[in-house]
């Protein structure tokens, strides 16, 4: 199965080939596809940063969070709730 990256990078192309056709009369002419292959990398990069900062505000967030649950841990919640929180972000490939 492909990674993850390659399957949006995939749609993406998909997509920005097939927006290229979207006129009333199909242009004529050559279709430059290393152009369209710059737009493309360009979009994919730009979702790979935008997904990096929002992973990064996650992080934060949780950690903010279980600094505040360790303030109020008085009955080993803690420990439990680091552990759902560890496995989330297990499964999350954080």
């Amino acid at each position: 199965m492909k990674n993850i990256k390659e399957n949006y990078k995939t749609i993406v192309n998909e997509a920005i080939g097939e927006a290229s056709m979207c006129w009333t009369e199909t242009p004529k002419g050559v279709f430059v596809s290393e152009r369209a292959i710059k737009i493309s990398d360009k979009l994919v990069e730009t979702i790979e940063k935008e997904k990096e900062k929002a992973r990064q505000e996650l992080k934060e967030e949780l950690i903010a969070d279980i600094k505040n649950i360790r303030a109020i841990d008085d009955n080993g919640v803690m420990e439990f709730l680091k552990d759902i929180v560890i496995k989330i972000i297990k499964e999350k490939g954080l």
